[in-house]
């Protein structure tokens, strides 16, 4: 019984190390077996085999089965996770193999790839029975891409990055800062081979255009035949001042070269040669406390219209006092680096 076991084991040592639940090559071990029973028959002719004998023989059996039928389910399931590695993004398996009961693997890992030595804990494998040998590579599936582009731009709080077919598409709000500084690194990503910024919400240029309705919206009154603010149109100029401060360094930040018109208007009592010089010095005067409120001279130009642009219709007194005023108005001129979005050279409705 020994002898066959031995040759059993010497014969299809093989055969059991690459089992994965096909007992086809395992058919010449009947012979093996039976030539037991066959023996015991001999020593003894005409007598029955003893139970123990078959007993041993069942039992020799069931073992051999049990044991190969454990070896299938090992495979299966380490065959089962490497299939769960392949789909893994950033992970490529090159090869698999079972060496004296020790399985190794090896292949090649992005860093941003999901931990082997993990996913190998969640499938209930034994972490000792597993030698894993990654090299390191830059994947270019789209989940690590967009990874990797995440990282490296580091997107503020109100911005998403995807990634599909090697496009990014920023998708939120980004100061101008920021969106300058995707389109200059966007492009030098491994897998990425596009940008697209439909998506993308400049706020500086929204706040751009916003402080310029403020601004283009505000009117400076002044009494009859004066050029004197009085206390309540000083304090409103004195609160626009950070605002149009805010509004040219907008400007600046998003490339512009934006200037601010002070535009002084006189209704249309008295004769032009008084209006001319009434509504210049209105706008000098605003133009002179806005300089004092600290806004660049440089961005600043003043001039008269008289009652050539008249605000309102000069029907009643509230229409004459509306054209005795100071308006302002948002002058943009384009720079290289590209005009904000929705910033037109236009002025606010309410002014025309």
């Amino acid at each position: 019984m020994a002898e066959a076991l031995e040759h059993i084991h010497r014969n299809f040592a093989e055969a059991m190390e690459r089992f994965e639940g096909e007992t086809g090559p395992f058919a010449g071990a009947n012979d093996e077996l039976s030539q037991c029973l066959e023996f015991r028959y001999k020593e003894k002719a005409g007598e029955k085999p003893k139970p123990y004998l078959v007993a041993v023989v069942i039992a020799v059996g069931l073992a051999l089965a049990g044991w190969m039928g454990y070896r299938g389910w090992q495979n299966y399931k380490w065959a089962e996770f490497i299939e769960t590695l392949r789909a893994q993004p950033g992970l490529v398996v090159t090869d698999f193999e079972r060496i004296r009961g020790h399985y190794v693997i090896r292949g090649l890992r992005d860093p941003l790839a999901a931990d082997p030595t993990e996913l190998l804990k969640a499938a209930g494998l034994p972490l000792d029975a597993a030698e894993q040998r990654w090299g390191g590579y830059y994947a270019l599936d789209d989940a690590i891409v967009q990874k990797r582009a995440t990282a490296l731009l580091r997107p503020p709080a109100g911005v998403k990055l995807t990634v599909a077919d090697g496009v990014l598409r920023p998708e939120g709000e980004a100061s101008a800062t920021w969106a300058a500084a995707l389109r200059s690194k966007a492009l030098l990503l491994p897998g990425i081979r596009a940008l697209d910024t439909s998506q993308l919400t400049d706020t500086d240029a929204a706040e751009f255009v916003r402080l310029q309705k403020v601004v283009e919206g505000a009117i400076i009154k002044f009494a009859v035949g004066s050029s004197v603010l009085n206390v309540t149109e000083a304090v409103k100029l004195e609160q626009l001042a950070p605002q149009i401060k805010l509004l040219l360094e907008k400007g600046r930040l998003l490339g512009e070269n934006a200037t601010l018109d002070v535009v002084g208007h006189s209704d249309s009592s008295g004769v032009e040669t008084t209006n001319g010089p009434l509504s210049r010095s209105r706008a000098e005067r605003v133009a002179a406390q806005l300089l004092r409120d600290d806004v660049v001279k440089s961005e600043l130009q003043s001039r008269g219209v008289a009652a050539s642009e008249p605000l309102r219709k000069e029907e009643n007194e509230e229409g004459r006092q509306y054209n005795r005023s100071v308006t302002f108005r948002v002058r943009v001129a384009q720079s290289a680096a590209g005009a904000p979005s929705g910033t037109l050279d236009t002025p606010a409705a309410g002014n025309r």
